[in-house]
């Protein structure tokens, strides 16, 4: 049976100095998950170690180095999807966990809900084991001071740093990252996992849910 793997490192603006370290971050996340399939592990396992290598480097927007919302704390979204079982697990807005992937498939493997989200998602994640982490960077934080520092009051506004605003436009970030795998069984799944979009309002989930 055909194996197959595919990681993306997410969509959107890579400034020149970035784009390399991307491109070798993305070559580590397919490594790790197709010595997994190579091995026989099935596609769910693969997607969700391809995703925390993805998550645990800080050059892509997903776990460590996730963009800041407006009050200038990462909430993350992730999700899972394993297609001979049609098992599907998610989280949305959660914050302080290192890899959100690990806790959106927990939820689908020893919960009978698909979506968990915000202090819940948090609450859910300590009961599983997984520990206080703080997913934000120096990098992150300078970008969101930088950001204040341009707002005469100091307090970034809504109206402030909407869509189609031109600051928000010039602090573009890559977003959403994943992947998909088949397995040597015949089997699909699908992961994916964000920090969203930089500034965004908090409780903001994406579409990352629905990928």
């Amino acid at each position: 049976m055909m194996i197959a793997l595919v990681v993306h490192g997410g969509c959107g603006i890579w400034l020149p100095y970035a784009e390399e370290a991307a491109v070798s971050g993305c070559r580590d996340a397919l490594e790790k998950g197709y010595g997994i399939l190579q091995a026989g592990g099935s596609a769910l396992d693969v997607v969700v170690a391809a995703c925390v290598s993805l998550e645990d480097n800080p050059i892509f927007n997903a776990g460590t180095g996730s963009v800041l919302n407006i009050n200038g704390d990462a909430q993350m979204d992730a999700s899972v999807m394993e297609g001979h079982t049609l098992r599907f697990g998610a989280i949305a807005a959660i914050e302080r966990v290192r890899n959100p992937i690990l806790v959106a498939q927990k939820v689908s493997e020893v919960t009978d809900h698909t979506i968990l989200a915000g202090a819940g998602a948090v609450d859910f994640a300590r009961q599983m084991g997984f520990p206080d982490y703080d997913p934000r960077t120096p990098q992150r934080i300078a970008e969101h001071a930088a950001l204040q520092a341009k707002v005469p009051d100091g307090t970034l506004k809504v109206n402030q740093f909407s869509v189609g605003h031109p600051e928000h436009a010039h602090s573009a970030t890559a977003g959403t990252v994943g992947a998909v795998a088949l397995d040597s069984y015949g089997n699909l799944a699908t992961a994916t996992t964000t920090g969203g979009r930089l500034l965004k309002l908090p409780g903001r989930v994406g579409d990352t849910l629905s990928s």
